[in-house]
């Protein structure tokens, strides 16, 4: 275990702010359901949280409360119609497993990431079938009509057939969380000036995409406004809180996983490419950190001797 990772970055104020915005915008969207779906997978977590922790004879800490994050993380992914049901066994799956596998000394997967595959591998047409932007949804019994989200259509048309307006709002059929690239962008933007998010991976990430975008003549703009691209940069790949390798190791770890992305959108046509891709590419990215720090430790050890 790298000492980057054996303790999570403490989050500061306006990365909650940030995550608070991205909840704020799906509730106007979607309506009170939006609001109820985030606030299932927030107190879930943290039951279960509760629950692990005592079973290991530990306490549960404010610090702890960074799961309840990671569950409404999650939910941003899902359309505003998932079932409760889902929402439920997704956020304790993710939690279970962020217990079994590191917790506190850092993730071995993205929680987000695991409950999303968990959701879509088990339920995929409650997924990936979404409801029209600005419908107010009720509680329960919605009568809403789902049908394929923009970036299915952008990616097997390849063609965009919505208005630039529309997609920087995040007014079409999207994931809660994830539609809105203005939001998004200015949150990127505030996250890396107050180094919520890595720099070195946020640039690997995007120099992937560019090559992508030159050698197989996609165009990049295209592919950071499809398939949850900028929403996975930010809170899957970027995010300190699970990626355990820093600066250039970051970088090239991150473009590998670009390069992941982009061929699984152009092989597959998946607009889940990006979560895929992550969990592809933890194992390198641990990889990558072993021998960082194995780096540094020859390195520092060098410079005691002279």
């Amino acid at each position: 275990m790298n000492r980057l990772s054996e303790s999570r970055p403490t989050r500061k104020i306006e990365y909650w702010c940030f995550l608070l915005c991205l909840v704020v915008i799906g509730v106007c969207y979607y309506g009170i359901r939006a609001l109820a779906v985030y606030g299932l997978a927030a107190v879930t977590a943290i039951l279960t949280d509760f629950i692990c922790l005592f079973l290991r004879k530990r306490s549960y800490k404010i610090a702890d409360l960074f799961n309840a994050g990671m569950a409404v993380t999650m939910c941003m992914m899902f359309p505003a119609t998932v079932p409760y049901s889902i929402v439920i066994l997704s956020t304790v799956f993710a939690t279970g497993i962020s217990h079994i596998f590191g917790y506190r000394k850092g993730y071995l997967f993205p929680p987000p990431a695991v409950g999303y595959l968990f959701a879509l591998s088990c339920w995929k047409d409650e997924i990936l079938k979404f409801p029209e932007t600005g419908e107010q949804l009720p509680l329960f019994h919605h009568q809403a009509v789902l049908s394929d989200s923009f970036s299915h259509t952008l990616i097997t048309e390849n063609e965009i057939h919505e208005s630039w307006s529309h997609i920087f709002m995040g007014t079409l059929r999207s994931p809660m969380g994830t539609g809105c690239i203005f939001m998004l962008m200015i949150g990127a933007i505030v996250l890396l000036c107050r180094k919520q998010l890595s720099l070195w991976a946020f640039l690997g990430f995007l120099f992937g995409v560019s090559a992508c975008s030159f050698f197989m003549t996609i165009p990049m703009h295209e592919t950071i406004v499809s398939s949850m691209m900028l929403f996975s940069l930010i809170f899957l790949i970027s995010d300190p809180a699970v990626m355990p390798c820093r600066n250039i190791m970051a970088y090239f770890g991150t473009a590998i996983t670009a390069l992941l992305t982009c061929y699984s959108i152009t092989a597959y046509h998946l607009e889940y490419a990006p979560v895929v891709a992550v969990m592809l590419s933890v194992p390198l990215w641990h990889w990558f950190a072993k021998h960082e720090k194995l780096y540094s430790v020859t390195e520092s050890d060098q410079e005691e001797e002279t």
